[in-house]
C-alpha cells in the first residue's frame, strides 16, 4: 500500500470516529435537556426543558418560585477524544519515484535486508464546539 494512502485511510478512520462521538454528544444534549417547541414554522425547533424551584422564606425574605433551564443546572460531560496514537511496524516494499510502498508487518517477519521501521502518528483533537458553549452560556444567564 502506498504510504500516502495508508495515512489518508488512518486519518479518515480517526475523523469518522470523532464525528460519531460528536454526533452522540449533540444527540444526548438535545434529547435530555430540550424538547420540541411549538412554532408556526415547519422547521425543527427546540426549547430548553425548564424546572420550577421553590425557594423557601429565609431570614425575612419571602420565598419565591424560580424557573431554571435543566441544562444550566447539571454539568455537561461527554466522551471526548483528546488524541489518538497509531503505532505501526512497516516494511518498505518499494521506494521508487519518491513514493513509498509499504506493508504493515511484524518486525520479526521482516527480511533482514529489507528496510523496516516503526511509524507513529498522533492525532490531536480540538476543543468543544463553540455553539454548545454559547447555548450553555445563554442558558446560564437565564438563572
Amino acid at each position: 500500500m502506498n504510504i500516502q494512502e495508508l495515512l489518508y485511510r488512518i486519518g479518515t478512520s480517526v475523523q469518522n470516529a470523532h464525528a460519531a462521538i460528536e454526533e452522540h454528544t449533540a444527540s444526548h444534549f438535545f434529547e435530555h435537556y430540550f424538547e420540541p417547541a411549538q412554532t408556526e414554522k415547519s422547521t425543527d425547533s427546540f426549547a430548553p426543558k425548564m424546572i420550577k424551584i421553590e425557594l423557601p422564606s429565609c431570614n425575612g425574605i419571602e420565598g419565591k418560585t424560580v424557573c431554571a433551564p435543566l441544562a444550566a443546572l447539571v454539568p455537561q460531560t461527554s466522551l471526548h477524544m483528546d488524541s489518538v496514537k497509531v503505532k505501526l511496524n512497516l516494511k518498505v516494499l518499494d521506494e521508487s519515484n519518491d513514493c513509498f510502498e509499504v506493508s504493515a508487518s511484524d518486525t520479526d517477519a521482516a527480511a533482514e535486508n529489507s528496510p523496516a521501521g516503526e511509524l507513529e502518528i498522533t492525532y490531536k483533537c480540538i476543543g468543544s464546539p463553540e455553539g454548545m458553549a454559547r447555548i450553555n452560556t445563554q442558558l446560564n444567564s437565564m438563572l
